[in-house]
């Protein structure tokens, strides 16, 4: 959802600039979102809490809804608690709640900025001649 937003954020913007703040906004959110998905999911690894039913992972090969539905149910619990790999020492659920927040404080800096028109007149502003008469 968040590429798909981001996506039509970028292409829309640049036909509707009015639009820019507002997807710019939405796309503030869903980062936060994935940062809030991520940090629980970074609590399960490190037992700050527990998730009662597990983690399903299963890959889906089944074609019809009575059969898929059948898979999943049979599928056996992973254990969410462990960390299936680190990079510098940290999960990969720290690393995407670092860089999904970092991710909504610069989209969320740049909506702002443009909300407020400083982006776009910033953008328009013609360079000033720096010579010097003698």
């Amino acid at each position: 959802v968040l590429i798909i937003v981001s996506a039509a954020a970028i292409i829309l913007t640049r036909r509707a600039p009015p639009l820019t703040p507002a997807f710019l906004g939405l796309c503030t959110l869903l980062f936060l979102a994935s940062a809030g998905v991520a940090f629980f999911h970074t609590g399960v690894e490190q037992h700050w809490w527990k998730l009662e039913d597990g983690c399903k992972v299963i890959p889906l090969t089944a074609t019809d809804t009575a059969a898929v539905l059948a898979q999943i149910m049979a599928t056996p619990q992973a254990h969410c608690d462990e960390i299936a790999w680190k990079l510098f020492g940290l999960s990969i659920t720290v690393w995407n709640t670092a860089l999904s927040l970092a991710m909504a404080m610069y989209i969320g800096v740049v909506a702002w900025l443009r909300g407020c028109g400083v982006a776009r007149s910033i953008e328009t502003s013609k360079p000033r001649n720096l010579e010097t008469k003698l």
